[in-house]
């Protein structure tokens, strides 16, 4: 985390795009897909 805003760390790019692929995949195996968007809107609302 080298950004900052407003004085909190932000995950870099790739960190996020993890993030992502992880919320993805726990949606999946829950029977609950999501798409990349969605997944990738979700990690943005934290």
């Amino acid at each position: 985390m080298t950004t900052t805003h407003n004085g909190t760390p932000v995950p870099s790019p790739d960190a996020l795009k993890s993030q992502a692929k992880r919320l993805r995949a726990a949606m999946a195996e829950k029977q609950t897909p999501i798409t990349q968007s969605m997944a990738l809107e979700a990690v943005a609302r934290q």
